[in-house]
């Protein structure tokens, strides 16, 4: 294959930006045509430190034109108010969502509000400390950070071959697994600022290894696919030039088709940084990490306590440092998990059985509606709801109590609409209602399901009553997490399931 930069043949242990990799794969006699090769810089060069903006100037602290820093300046005026919401104010921080917008401040203004509203209806700040990953997603999704690279990054090794897409989504909702990409994202940017104060220097990104070894078509079923979307979209809106740099790494030749899945998932400054590694991919891991903190199973000389090369077991980020600040000795246990098939034991639908006695069948394009009368501040708000054949969306609206329009553009947001693979894993929560009033829950299919069935039900008090026991002062306590406010007490359970909702308030015992 011929370089168009170059003009000369690309050889096999070649390092290759991966949107200059033309390629065409054969699959069941159909010729897949190849992707259209861009127009990149060498893969040697670092795109995030390539200097993309005016004046060749890099964007960052120290490497500002005056236009730069003006718009810094501009920047931190604007979102003064939202500032202290953020998890760090200093000018580093700031300019990765203006180098994100390409230093247009109204843009990266707009991108960094809706990522203060993401940290709170995500409650971010308390994801590491206050929530844990369901079990099955801790022991079978395969990855993890080990090490650093040459310059204070962290290490993170994602590795595909032993992922089992459908075990895990028919085990755990697609929310757990964008609630566990959050935490670890937060656990990652947490090691580089325990870094950047142990080295003196701004550590902000993370170096990426994906092992592709065992990729294959399993990878590619739709409902994964569309989740691991839903995460890089994620990614790419909260946490912009968080990713220094990825290293492909024993990539199959099926690898095209599941890239041209997910590339348009990716902007075009995150293509840049994916680079697809030849055989000697040891040998190239070895010029960014130094051989004791790179895994013996990846060319490396680190391994665990136990000997393992793989870096299986428990490890300690911060290598036994003890620093004097207080966060920095506060370490966090991880390893590499290496995954594995979901044993069927941990499949939701075959765990529970839910009688339901209505199912309502919603066109494609069309919304289901459903009000319940909060009547008292404090009162619970539970929905149940389980789809036919595709995910649905489905948000929490309050209307304004002076009155509003049926649409809940008009109401205000309580839950946040979301898509949720319902047809895999009955969706089952609860909230909290602070104030009396009407609630609203809006239902609707996915864009490519011709309609949806939505399945109802009604609980009987005892069903509710083991769900939400009491406590020792005789009143109903919701969940670990109950508090004083969140108890109440006195008749009866009233309850509407559609997107089976349940208010209960005012119960005694």
């Amino acid at each position: 294959m011929a370089s168009e930069q170059t003009g000369r043949v690309a050889k096999p242990n070649d390092v290759l930006s991966l949107d200059c990799v033309c390629v065409c794969v054969c699959i069941e006699g159909v010729a897949l045509p190849p992707p259209r090769p861009a127009i990149v810089p060498p893969a040697c060069i670092v795109p995030s430190q390539a200097g993309s903006f005016s004046g060749n100037m890099s964007g960052r602290v120290a490497d500002l034109s005056a236009k730069q820093a003006d718009s810094l300046t501009q920047f931190r005026n604007r979102i003064a108010d939202v500032l202290p919401e953020l998890p760090a104010q200093h000018d580093h921080y700031l300019l990765r969502w203006l180098r994100a917008r390409s230093f247009n401040v109204a843009k990266a203004e707009v991108m960094i509000r809706k990522h203060a509203d993401f940290r709170r209806t995500m409650k971010v700040d308390g994801i590491i400390s206050d929530w844990t990953p369901p079990e099955v997603i801790a022991r079978y999704v395969s990855g993890g950070m080990c090490g650093h690279d040459k310059e204070g990054s962290p290490l993170w090794y994602d590795v595909v071959g032993p992922l089992d897409p459908k075990g895990l989504l028919m085990s755990a909702s697609k929310q757990d697994f964008v609630r566990t990409k959050i935490r670890n994202m937060e656990m990652l940017q947490r090691e580089c600022q325990k870094q950047s104060r142990k080295l003196g220097v701004n550590v902000e990104s993370v170096t990426l290894i994906y092992d592709c070894e065992g990729l294959g078509f399993k990878h590619m079923w739709k409902p994964a696919i569309e989740t691991y979307g839903e995460i890089l979209t994620m990614f790419e809106d909260n946490y912009p030039e968080g990713l220094k740099r990825v290293f492909l790494i024993k990539a199959p030749k099926v690898f095209p088709v599941a890239y041209n899945l997910i590339k348009n998932f990716l902007c075009e400054e995150t293509r840049r940084k994916l680079v697809v590694l030849g055989s000697n991919w040891q040998e190239v891991l070895r010029t960014h990490v130094d051989a004791e903190q790179l895994p013996a199973a990846y060319g490396g000389t680190r391994t665990d306590p136990d000997g393992d090369p793989r870096c299986r077991t428990m490890v300690s980020v911060r290598d036994g440092d003890n620093d004097d600040d207080e966060d920095d000795n506060d370490n966090d246990d991880l390893q590499i998990n290496y995954g594995g098939t979901v044993p069927r034991s941990y499949y939701i639908q075959n765990s529970i059985e839910v009688q339901y006695d209505t199912i309502v069948t919603v066109s494609r394009g069309a919304t289901l509606q459903l009000e319940y009368d909060v009547s008292d501040a404090c009162s619970l708000l539970r929905w149940q709801f389980a789809s036919d054949g595709a995910d649905i969306g489905f948000g929490v609206y309050r209307r304004p109590p002076r009155g509003g329009g049926q649409k809940t553009a008009a109401m205000l947001q309580v839950v946040p609409t979301q898509r949720y693979n319902a047809h895999l894993v009955p969706e089952d929560n609860v909230i909290t209602c602070p104030e009396a009033g009407m609630s609203t829950a809006s239902c609707g299919p996915s864009a490519s399901a011709t309609r949806w069935r939505c399945f109802l039900r009604r609980r009987d008090d005892a069903a509710a009553r083991q769900r939400f026991p009491t406590g020792p002062d005789g009143r109903a306590t919701f969940g670990h997490q109950a508090s004083a406010r969140q108890r109440s007490s006195c008749h009866g359970e009233c309850t509407l399931l559609g997107t089976h909702l349940t208010s209960v308030h005012n119960w005694s015992t």
